[in-house]
This record gives structure tokens, sequence and C-alpha cells, in this order.
């Protein structure tokens, strides 16, 4: 899943609205700004040009402990605010699905009959997450871009038909679900806008406390690449907690990496430019699942009643 890619834009207009704390609270952020070496930074991203070394990511970790104390405090929003955040991040995924492909994306009310099993896979899948009474919503959406495939804050799961098609069990399916699953159950949308509130917020302080502007472009690399090293460590989250489903409701929990090998090529990125993303390339989340179940191979793959489930979407294909 993806949100709202790079962090700094809005702070400008934002600003006059940001809480401000005491300043001693970010005397570890200012001394992580001024520690790190001058960071040659891409001016449209805002992000380093290269691979940034150990002394650059250690003064990140300040960051992301700052980060991590507003998405805590973002988990007591009330329920209207979790809906309306999933509305704008709804709309922001439709926005640029129309500036890419110059068409609206549409939920498709064509196949009401494979709706109707992936929610049902969703309900199981909330039972064994502890959550059976939490309503989360399937919805699908008939593109052949698997990436179109997320989870929102309002607690809606869009599926895309083209990522179906590329998937061979219901074994696989699970795997992919449990995980947008996990990321509504466990919050990470919310916790998310907290830790990007934070990042304006720190700004706004920072730029008041007499940064100067070359320490201010050094702020904002180290803010994106915070944020955005916050967010692959949700995705890792909500794969663990995916392939801990699988395994409880009889699946292989190797059906994930499993699903996510057949996504690689329109999801993937080499593994060294990962830290610009906000997801772990897809070899790193893969390794991780096989070697945290070696040798699970085991379990119902229901082939037969996913090709079932998904006949119509290849009869079309």
């Amino acid at each position: 899943m993806k949100f709202l890619a790079l962090i700094i834009g809005l702070a400008a207009v934002l600003s006059p609205m940001l809480p401000v704390k005491a300043e001693v609270e970010t005397t570890n952020i200012l001394t992580a700004v001024r520690n790190v070496p001058d960071v040659n930074l891409d001016p449209n991203s805002g992000m380093p040009r290269s691979n940034p070394d150990a002394q650059l990511w250690q003064s990140v970790n300040e960051i992301r402990n700052e980060l991590a104390k507003a998405e805590e405090a973002s988990l007591a929003s009330a329920p209207d605010f979790e809906q309306w955040l999933g509305d704008i991040q709804n709309n922001s995924v439709k926005e640029a699905f129309q500036t890419k492909y110059g068409k609206p994306l549409k939920v498709s009310k064509h196949y009401p009959a494979l709706q109707k099993y992936l929610q049902g896979l969703v309900d199981k899948i909330l039972v064994v997450e502890g959550k059976p009474d939490l309503k989360v919503k399937v919805e699908l959406v008939d593109e052949l871009d698997p990436s179109l495939t997320e989870a929102f804050a309002n607690r809606k799961i869009e599926v895309s038909t083209g990522m179906l098609q590329k998937l061979q069990s219901e074994a696989e399916i699970v795997g992919i679900l449990a995980h947008e699953v996990s990321h509504v159950v466990l919050r990470h949308n919310t916790m998310m806008s907290g830790a990007y509130d934070e990042t304006k917020r720190l700004q706004v302080i920072m730029y008041k406390s007499g940064l100067r502007q070359g320490e201010l472009q050094k702020l904002t690399g180290l803010l994106n690449l915070a944020y955005l090293a916050e967010w692959r460590s949700k995705e890792q989250e909500a794969d663990a907690k995916a392939a801990s489903v699988l395994k409880a409701l009889g699946y292989s929990p190797l059906a994930l990496a499993k699903a996510l090998s057949r996504l690689t090529e329109p999801l993937a990125q080499p593994d060294q430019e990962a830290w610009k993303s906000d997801h772990p390339s897809i070899a790193t989340r893969i390794a991780t699942i096989e070697s945290s179940y070696h040798g699970s191979n085991e379990g119902y793959e229901g082939t037969e009643n996913y090709l079932k489930a998904i006949r119509n979407l290849v009869a079309k294909k």
C-alpha cells in the first residue's frame, strides 16, 4: 500500500494550525541535523541522491523516535477522523490514477459473486485477527494495475482484478488480503498520519530555531528518509501478521511469498534503491517470510476454489 508519497509540500500552508511543543523536545532533532555532513539532495524529491551511510541513518533514527511518539498519540483519534482520512487517501489514489491513465478509477459492480467470495475471506481473516466484529469492506477495481490493491483508514480494501489474475490459489489471495487487513487492524494509516503531521511540526519548529538554509535542506532529507523508513517497518509488520494468519487458517505461510513473487515484475525495485520507497523490495519481503517459515510448505492451497471464483476474469482476459 502507498500513501501520499513524500511529506513536505503542505508545511507552509498548514503551519499556522500546527501545535508547537516546547523547543527542548526537539533538541535531539537539532543535534541530529547538525551532526550530519552536507547531504546532496535532489531538489525535486528532497531525497539524498545516493544511498545514505551509517552516520546518516543514525540521525534518521533520531527523527524516527520523535515520529513514533506522534504515531502512538494518533491512535487516540476518533472514528470519524479515520473515515475522513480514508476518504482523503481514496481520493488521492483516484486523482493519481486519473493523471496517469487519463480515465477515472471506478469500483466494479460486474462481479458480485467474486466480491462476495473475497469478502468472506476477509471476514475469516478478521476472526483470526481477533476482530470478528470489525467491519472491513472489500471493493473490486476492474483495472490491470496490481498496485491498486490497497487498504484505507476508513476500513475499506480495494482489490484490482489485474492482481487477482496474476495469483493462482486461494492461499495466495488470502496472504495478500491478510496483509491489507493487518494494515487496518493495526491502524497503520492512522499512525502514519500522526507521523506526517509531526514532520510538518518539526519543520516549523526547526525553521523558528534559526536553522540555516543548508541545514533546513538536510532536515527535509532526514524527514523524508525517516517517514519512508517508518512505512517500510509497517509493511514488514503487516507481512509478518499475514503469514501468521495464513498458518492459523491452515494455509502455508509461504503462500504470501509466492503471491509476492507473482507480482515482482510490476512492483519490485532493486534492494539498493529500497530506501527511496515506502515498501521494502519484493526480494527482501520474500526472503524475510521464507527465513521465518523455512520448510512450512504444507497447507491448503485452494487452487480449484480460487480459479472457480475468478473464472469470469480469466475468460475476459
